[in-house]
């Protein structure tokens, strides 16, 4: 009797230590998958940079030697811009290396991290599409202040009121589609990779209740 009893503690014994090996594992597994998502994040802001960086400078270049230079304003701001993308990056590439921190990978912690992620992405949305109004604005002002084409006056650009509503509802237009584009764009660099992310997170939170 008492071998049969001792039989059958060993059995539930095996099984728990089974049960607990193989919840640790997965847990491993979904640790490591977070991990590639937030790699792949990674990969994709510093191709996002080199993007920004080799079209930024051939618009700044254009800018600053097309017109005989008279439009070299617009290059200032394709700096300021770029150089403002440069922090963003840093900031973000900060939050994604934190990310894949294994001693700092709390679960709950990892959560609050994904949460301020989404935020630099609302924020980048956000900033990328004001950039369109902002740069139209400058360009509409610089040619009503100081025209710089032949031919082109102030007393014709001013008596165009048809040409000025044209303009602007084309500013709006390309905003429109702008906001759209940069969208479509992060949710193909990093929205897919955040929501993969959350579901991991909700299976290791399933997990670790279990264990």
């Amino acid at each position: 009797m008492e071998i049969e009893t001792l039989k059958e503690i060993w059995i539930a014994t095996n099984k728990e230590e089974s049960q607990a090996s193989y919840d640790r594992e997965n847990l491993e597994m979904l640790h490591a998958k977070s991990n590639g998502l937030i790699a792949r994040m990674k990969r994709n802001l510093l191709l996002e940079l080199m993007l920004v960086i080799v079209s930024f400078s051939g618009v700044t270049l254009y800018y600053f030697t097309a017109f005989n230079g008279r439009l070299r304003q617009v290059a200032w701001v394709y700096i300021l811009l770029a150089l403002a993308f440069v922090i963003y990056y840093y900031h973000k590439n900060k939050l994604l290396k934190e990310m894949q921190c294994i001693t700092c990978r709390v679960r709950s912690n990892l959560q609050m991290q994904v949460r301020k992620l989404e935020q630099y992405l609302r924020f980048y949305l956000f900033a990328g599409t004001l950039m369109v109004p902002i740069l139209m604005i400058l360009l509409f002002v610089m040619f009503l202040v100081r025209p710089w084409w032949p031919g082109l006056s102030q007393m014709h650009l001013n008596s165009s009121l048809f040409a000025t509503l044209a303009y602007f509802l084309i500013m709006i237009g390309l905003t429109v589609l702008t906001w759209f584009v940069n969208k479509w764009y992060l949710n193909c660099l990093y929205g897919c990779h955040i929501r993969n992310l959350k579901s991991v997170l909700e299976e290791m939170n399933e997990e670790e209740t279990e264990l």
